[in-house]
């Protein structure tokens, strides 16, 4: 009954809370949950900051406040961990999109342009090469010929138990940088922008020296503008 689910403090909330092997996320650490909640209440603060009767730097402000209580580090990201069973298969797993070679899953030519244009090191961690050398996207509704087939995403992320993010710890910062690029504050903001790539490039295994080359390109200097600086951070 809904009367049984209210947790008074310093009662025993009893067989509502899960153990530790019921919660496929964070294995009953109520403290991560805890976190979790601060970083999504700052993830919606700034999607109302149009929101006629609220201000970007009021939105901007409310997003520094929660993520002060939010998450710490990549072991608090939030993931759906799937098991090794067909009924709860990673929705990769199931719906890759392959291009009509049918030989694998296939990068979009978007994402892969812009990383090249960066020279990202995630690209020999995420893909393949292509034939024909290099990482190379597919264009959706064309098919590859022999000799011409573009980069596959690599298989350790097409398994059947790769987890689905849902909120991680990267984005965190990447909220950070652009509360204080709403505020005009750049400087801040490229410091969270960069804190937030390192996040990422770490939780995918990227070398050290690799993230240190990524993070001095000047191509990652903050603008000093609004839009420019929301651009910039979105698109890290």
């Amino acid at each position: 009954e809904v009367t049984n689910t209210r947790n008074v403090v310093g009662q025993d909330p009893g067989d509502l809370v899960p153990t530790a092997a019921q919660d496929y996320i964070y294995g009953a650490d109520f403290e991560k949950w805890t976190r979790l909640c601060y970083s999504l209440k700052a993830r919606y603060a700034l999607r109302l900051t149009y929101l006629p009767g609220k201000t970007a730097a009021g939105q901007a402000d409310l997003a520094l406040q929660y993520l002060q209580d939010g998450m710490q580090d990549n072991d608090d990201m939030c993931a759906w961990n799937h098991k090794p069973s067909l009924q709860f298969d990673s929705y990769i797993y199931e719906e890759s999109l392959y291009d009509y070679s049918g030989a694998g899953m296939t990068p979009s030519v978007y994402i892969v342009d812009l990383m090249n244009n960066l020279n990202d090191p995630r690209r020999m961690i995420f893909w393949t090469e292509a034939d024909a050398g290099g990482y190379i996207g597919h264009y959706s509704g064309t098919s590859s010929v022999l000799g011409n087939k573009p980069s596959r995403w690599a298989m350790s992320y097409c398994t059947q138990t790769y987890p689905d993010m849902i909120m991680m710890y990267s984005e965190n910062l990447f909220l950070k940088a652009e509360a204080h690029a709403l505020k005009g504050e750049y400087g801040p903001a490229e410091t969270a922008m960069k804190a937030g790539i390192r996040a990422d490039m770490e939780y995918h295994g990227v070398a050290e020296a690799d993230i240190v080359t990524y993070l001095a390109q000047p191509a990652l200097t903050m603008p000093t503008s609004v839009e420019a600086a929301q651009e910039l951070v979105m698109t890290q």
